[in-house]
């Protein structure tokens, strides 16, 4: 049962991932209070996870980090197959 939940913990943490990248999908510049919002994390974790994300060049976050852009490799992590 603990494995089961683990299990479940992990995926809902790559869901969340996922799920911030889909939202940039369309290219466009969004406030981060947007993805905050959609997203449903605290402040602090988000933006752990978008400076992350913006060390490998996957989204541009600027403006006093106040909106983020996904780039060409975001783009590319979401067209990889999902794991089994």
């Amino acid at each position: 049962m603990k494995k089961m939940r683990e299990a479940r913990y992990s995926r809902q943490k790559w869901d969340t991932l996922d799920g911030i990248l889909e939202l940039l999908r369309d290219s466009q510049w969004h406030p981060v209070k947007e993805i905050e919002e959609a997203i449903g994390l605290p402040e602090e974790k988000l933006a752990d996870i978008l400076c992350f994300f913006a060390d490998f060049d996957l989204i541009n976050y600027v403006d006093g980090k106040s909106r983020v852009k996904i780039m060409t490799p975001g783009l590319s992590v979401l067209r990889l197959p999902p794991g089994k």
